[in-house]
């Protein structure tokens, strides 16, 4: 329920263009292998009032194209969470640039894909991690429930960079496996400042599921 002026942003949505051939997870023989773009999202957001992009390329490339939709929606994108090589040794130089940019609310690896669950932690990261906070840029965190026993210690590690996890760090749903997905984002809840955002929460149901198949989950990630 909002009060009289008060907007509804959704703050998580993707859009892409497969003919870049920059998209590692999006196999041709998924449903949803096209593009995607705001026209086809106009139509479905009811009373929502602005969106935020998301990136789903590990690219450059791919950072600039939302930015470039971004500025051209009218009003429609207020934020672009983009995509910066956290490793690379220019990588505070990147950040810096990005941060030019007023649209671009902060960047994303996509640690889901990477094997070494432990790689945010990884030492050579940190100079990164402190430039996004240094331009008050956030990490959303692609998180899988192997990652949230991370977070603390990667919060204590950057007590000044807002941390943001995404989809719920993806329980697994389908296969009913409610533990020790909700100790340990409870655990985060309680010890971080993380925030945490719900969408693609029902991409790891199974087709058939209702409301009260999430309920639960929802909940639990609403105290973090």
């Amino acid at each position: 329920m909002t009060t009289a002026g008060q907007k509804i942003v959704d703050a998580h949505q993707h859009v892409w263009r497969i003919g870049r051939h920059d998209y590692p997870w999006l196999a041709p023989e998924l449903a949803i292998h096209r593009d995607y773009g705001l026209a086809d999202l106009r139509p479905l957001l009811g009373d929502i009032d602005a969106t935020v992009l998301v990136q789903a390329s590990p690219t450059a490339v791919e950072t600039r194209w939302l930015i470039d939709v971004a500025l051209s929606s009218e009003g429609l994108v207020r934020g672009v969470v983009g995509w910066v090589d956290l490793a690379a040794r220019d990588a505070d130089a990147a950040i810096a640039e990005l941060a030019t940019h007023a649209i671009v609310k902060g960047v994303r690896p996509m640690i889901g894909f990477i094997e070494e669950t432990g790689w945010i932690l990884r030492q050579e990261l940190a100079p990164a991690l402190e430039a996004l906070a240094h331009h008050g840029l956030r990490l959303d965190i692609a998180a899988r429930p192997r990652h949230l026993p991370l977070l603390r210690e990667l919060a204590q590690r950057h007590p000044s960079l807002a941390l943001v996890i995404d989809h719920g760090a993806k329980p697994a749903i389908a296969a009913g496996a409610f533990e020790p997905w909700a100790r340990d984002i409870a655990r985060v809840a309680r010890e971080t400042r993380c925030f945490c955002k719900l969408s693609g929460l029902t991409t790891e149901a199974r087709a058939d599921w209702r409301d009260d198949t999430v309920q639960c989950l929802i909940v639990q990630c609403l105290h973090t």
